[in-house]
């Protein structure tokens, strides 16, 4: 089981989660595990894809960065493993480059 899905399923109940065939994640990071209110929605495989098509276009979005929002995920892991301050350098040169960064959680 995904940890996000085990996360809902504890906040909402098995049976809601068992009944949701899709979990849609509002920060694009697809390795966050973050499921407070409002983060993680229950969603279908159609509203799902609808929504990631018109938030990869938004400036900042993990989802239009040509690395993929995964591989800018771990990257950005890696740099906090490593050293806090070199995340937030990282964040920088993409705000420069791709615009405002959306929140990741």
């Amino acid at each position: 089981m995904v940890a996000h899905r085990f996360g809902f399923a504890l906040a909402n109940g098995v049976e809601e989660a068992a009944s949701v065939p899709v979990l849609g994640h509002r920060c694009d990071n697809p390795l966050c595990q973050h499921v407070g209110e409002g983060h993680v929605v229950a969603s279908s495989y159609v509203e799902n894809r609808r929504e990631w098509v018109i938030r990869r276009e938004r400036a900042g979005s993990p989802l239009g960065d040509p690395r993929g929002s995964r591989l800018r995920a771990r990257e950005l892991r890696d740099l906090a493993r490593r050293d806090p301050a070199l995340v937030a350098a990282e964040l920088a040169r993409l705000s420069a480059r791709y615009g405002q960064q959306l929140t990741l959680w």
